[in-house]
């Protein structure tokens, strides 16, 4: 008997390949009820994996650190440090709802 994979998982392992950390990419976030279409917010990948939660997630996250003072926490998550980044500048995402990779156009920064 062989158990695949759920499209869920199947999804987000593909566009996890995609996700590297260190990627500069556009993620999309509806950043409260308000908004009707979520906004795109650019970012550097700082966590690509599964989160730990209180039930089963198969699901894979990137922790992104976004440009924009609009995130929701510094890396840490449900009391687990992922990633380092300054207050309000992190979100964790599905690997599936980053939108694009940007091509670094300055290694300094």
């Amino acid at each position: 008997h062989s158990y695949g994979y759920t499209p869920t998982e199947r999804d987000d392992s593909d566009a996890a390949e995609q996700v590297k950390l260190g990627d500069r990419v556009v993620v999309h976030l509806k950043k409260n009820r308000f908004d009707l279409e979520p906004r795109e917010y650019s970012g550097i990948v700082r966590f690509v994996g599964k989160i730990d939660s209180e039930y089963v997630d198969n699901r894979i996250y990137a922790g992104v650190k976004l440009d924009e003072p609009v995130g929701d926490h510094d890396g840490i998550v449900k009391g687990k440090r992922y990633f380092k980044c300054p207050p309000k500048h992190g979100v964790m995402v599905r690997v599936k709802d980053i939108v694009s990779t940007l091509q670094p156009t300055d290694r300094k920064s």
